[in-house]
């Protein structure tokens, strides 16, 4: 690894969590490895793995010096992704996880995506791998690429996850823009991450092709995607509010309509849950809580549609409603 004027100049840096993925990992370093963007540092970071993960990852880099391994007692994946973001020394972070592959030219389609117009991010799409199966996701082959602004994003990662909005391992970052960022020990690290993310961006470049194979294994770390229900949503949301600067009244009316609508979901979703009593009663006042501190600029908000705040008035009012309308309101919370 050749480092450039006392620093590493464009280079980017591979962020791989790993614990428990003997099975799979060679896999994700092989990819790695084979990358046509040459001028990388992947930093593997083994969580505690009790199986040969430790073992692979020290292999790896003990035969390429672009490799480096740091291992640590389990402290999970949030733990992990800070540690690398500690260490890395690259322009650009990349993130991966240790059971999923990279396609040959991720890393140099997404690098030159992101210098072409000095971008914040480069992002993509990617292919779901299910028993064999591929499958093409969250873009139009042969589309081009397209660019979205800072507000954009918001809207985007708010509504329609147009590309992948809630995951991290997708985009080639900006490592100014993320330097005084960390991931939380939450269920919902990447959606609570990337959320923080979409609020300092000012451009993003999405390309409309898959560059990444994420492979659906149920128990990995980090593919249960159940956890973006309406309910585990809530905390996430009420976080992004708090850190939303006032003046930002675009960001702070599609967080306050998404929140608002979410705690009316929510309280339908947690009442029909198998949760204990002490569990629903608890969320309950959770609800109440953050519904008492926003209500008022959300209702008073004047980009706030006035159809919003009706269906939170009658799912406050009825929340039994929830049940019959609650797939609709989802559907056009953001039309």
């Amino acid at each position: 690894m050749v480092k450039k004027s006392g620093i590493f100049d464009e280079m980017i840096s591979i962020i791989i969590p790993v614990y428990n993925v003997e099975k799979f990992l060679r896999r994700c370093l092989d990819s790695v490895k084979s990358q046509t963007f040459k001028d990388f540092e992947a930093i593997l970071i083994d969580d505690g793995s009790i199986d040969g993960s430790g073992r692979i990852c020290d292999e790896y880099a003990g035969s390429d010096e672009r490799f480096r391994v740091v291992h640590q007692a389990n402290q999970g994946v949030s733990s992990a992704r800070n540690l690398g973001l500690d260490l890395a020394q690259g322009e650009y972070i990349y993130f991966a996880d240790s059971d999923d592959e990279l396609l040959p030219e991720t890393l140099e389609r997404l690098f030159a995506a992101i210098r072409q117009g000095d971008y914040d991010v480069a992002a993509s799409g990617y292919s779901i791998v299910r028993d064999g199966v591929e499958t093409g996701m969250c873009f139009t082959a042969g589309a081009p690429p397209k660019v979205y602004s800072g507000d954009e994003v918001l809207v985007k990662f708010l509504r329609d996850c147009e590309f992948v909005c809630y995951t991290c391992w997708n985009k080639l970052i900006n490592r100014r823009l993320i330097s005084d960022l960390k991931f939380m020990d939450i269920k919902q690290e990447d959606f609570m991450f990337c959320g923080q993310l979409s609020l300092k961006l000012d451009s993003v470049i999405y390309l409309n092709e898959s560059l990444y194979r994420y492979f659906d294994r149920p128990a990995s770390i980090s593919k249960d995607f159940s956890y973006i229900g309406p309910h585990q949503s809530v905390a996430v949301l009420s976080r992004l509010i708090e850190e939303t600067p006032r003046e930002r009244e675009n960001a702070r009316a599609l967080i306050l309509s998404r929140l608002l609508v979410r705690l009316m979901t929510s309280s339908y979703f947690i009442s029909i849950s198998s949760l204990s009593h002490e569990e629903k009663e608890a969320y309950k006042v959770t609800c109440r809580t953050l519904f008492r501190r926003y209500a008022k600029e959300f209702f008073c908000h004047p980009a706030i549609p006035l159809k919003r705040k009706a269906e939170v008035v009658v799912g406050k009012l009825f929340p039994w409603l929830m049940g019959k309308y609650l797939d609709k309101l989802e559907a056009q919370a953001w039309k």
